[in-house]
């Protein structure tokens, strides 16, 4: 097992890297790409890239000094560990699909990533276990299905009169599995502003949480797990023009990401709250938009949340800063924007969602 993860940030520029290990820090990576974009194109006019993936995305990291680790031998203990687990599944399954087999089974011999605790790994090894139960049990279906069930316990005697015994389902309870299914989803996120308004985003998955091989999710997509702008995204507002921020946005999202990715959830919801009155009000319409794209999921398995943020910059004379400029005959007041009035904002679906606040202080806040 590898840690292959995923990071984005976003501050009206954007970098992101998806299915990456062998780097200390995703996050760290995803920004360096974005200061590079930012430094236009390279020789021979080519264009920089704002988004890597695997080898790829490490490849450029190291050139670029972001700190890489390497994998650690693998102790005999783990290396034991994955072949029982193998040789379990190859004699419950008595010739399932090799691929499906693969992935339930971990990868054998090979070096440990220094990037997953032993904590996580537990977690992981756990839910191999109950992946192989399902495999097992959706097989029995298949074979009842199919009417190949044998007597279990038959000693070939029975001439049809005494009582046929089917194998018992196993004890494991899989309710159980789905009831914890929450500790699958490992995205953190972080949203910011500064004394002038400036606003950032920024979201991070560790990516080992029985994920396929190759999946990149809503952390490294573009608009679907942070974003945040300077500017007022509205595109009905008169004062929506690229040298005149009003409104500054900062969104980060987590949740089921193929559920974020179709609903571009995090810069919705900056739309939403810079065309609203109040910055509730949109994110509300934001949540609505994301039940509405996974309509087909079915209620109650739509599972996303988000921490954002609004923020109007005013004058010290109490006007904002667009109503300074209008009156100073389309001139800019120096006083504009002085002020920063804001909202902080948590939305999600789910029963509950975790969050914190810190000030400048860097002292966390009730």
């Amino acid at each position: 097992m590898g840690a292959a993860s995923e990071a984005s940030l976003s501050d009206g520029g954007f970098g992101a890297v998806g299915a990456v290990s062998g780097v200390r820090s995703p996050i760290t990576l995803a920004h360096a790409i974005m200061t590079a974009e930012r430094k236009g194109r390279l020789p021979l006019g080519r264009v920089p890239p704002m988004f890597l993936v695997g080898e790829g995305a490490r490849r450029w990291g190291l050139a670029h000094g972001v700190e890489g680790v390497l994998p650690l031998p693998s102790s005999p203990t783990s290396h034991l560990r994955r072949k029982r687990a193998r040789h379990e599944t190859e004699k419950r399954r008595d010739g399932g699909d090799d691929d499906d087999k693969g992935e339930v089974e971990g990868e054998s011999g090979e070096d440990e990533d220094p990037m997953v605790a032993p904590r996580a790994r537990a977690a992981w090894e756990k839910y191999s276990a109950r992946l192989r139960l399902w495999a097992e049990l959706e097989e029995r279906k298949e074979r009842r299905r199919c009417g190949a069930d044998e007597a279990e316990g038959d000693d070939g005697d029975n001439d049809g009169g005494g009582e046929v015994h089917r194998a018992k389902r196993p004890k494991t309870d899989l309710a159980a599995a789905e009831a914890e299914s929450d500790s699958l989803y490992d995205t953190v996120g972080a949203i910011c502003i500064d004394a002038t308004g400036k606003t950032a985003a920024g979201v991070s998955s560790g990516g080992i949480a029985m994920k396929w091989e190759g999946r990149v999710g809503e952390a490294a997509l573009y608009g679907c797990g942070c974003w945040a702008s300077g500017l007022d995204l509205n595109p009905s507002s008169s004062s929506a023009t690229p040298r005149s921020p009003r409104v500054a946005v900062a969104c980060s999202a987590s949740g089921v990401g193929e559920q974020i990715t179709k609903s571009l959830l995090a810069s919705t919801a900056c739309r939403e709250m810079v065309g609203a009155d109040e910055a509730d009000v949109g994110a509300r319409r934001a949540l609505e938009h994301f039940f509405a794209a996974n309509a087909r999921e079915g209620d109650g398995t739509q599972h996303a949340g988000f921490i954002a943020l609004r923020a109007t910059t005013t004058s010290h004379s109490g006007r904002s800063a667009e109503e300074g400029e209008e009156e100073e005959g389309g001139e800019e007041d120096d006083d504009a924007a002085a002020l920063i009035e804001g909202d902080l904002v948590v939305a999600h679906s789910t029963e509950s969602m975790a969050y914190g606040f810190i000030d400048h202080t860097l002292r966390p806040r009730d």
